[in-house]
């Protein structure tokens, strides 16, 4: 169970009110599997970092913001997929805050692949 609730996030972040509240809270969930109790007092405000970065990216993808061109004589489209991974905190604010709130709690995190 997120410590962070729909309530809490909206108000935090207004911009997503008109956003679906289905997908909002899924993403609380989500959130509540890699933001602990570990966290201590910053869990609420990891947890609403990490829903709005994968917000973000989600409604950036839906929007169609990864074409980054488009043809016409053969119909080429081609997308930047750079940004496209809800793991990739950089590409959006959120997940950049969410980055820089888990290094100040845990240290540099480095993952292996």
């Amino acid at each position: 169970m997120p410590a962070a609730t729909l309530e809490d996030f909206k108000t935090a972040y207004p911009e997503f009110e008109d956003e679906n509240e289905v997908f909002l809270t899924r993403y609380l969930n989500d959130a509540a599997i890699y933001v602990g109790d570990n966290w201590g007092e910053h869990q609420a405000q990891g947890q609403m970092y990490y829903a709005a970065h994968v917000a973000t990216v989600n409604k950036r993808e839906a929007d169609g913001a990864l074409v980054s061109s488009i043809g016409s004589g053969s119909h080429k489209v081609s997308f930047d997929l750079s940004a496209s991974s809800g793991v990739d905190f950089s590409s959006s604010r959120y997940g950049r805050l969410y980055l820089a709130l888990r290094n100040r709690l845990f240290g540099h995190y480095v993952a292996a692949v």
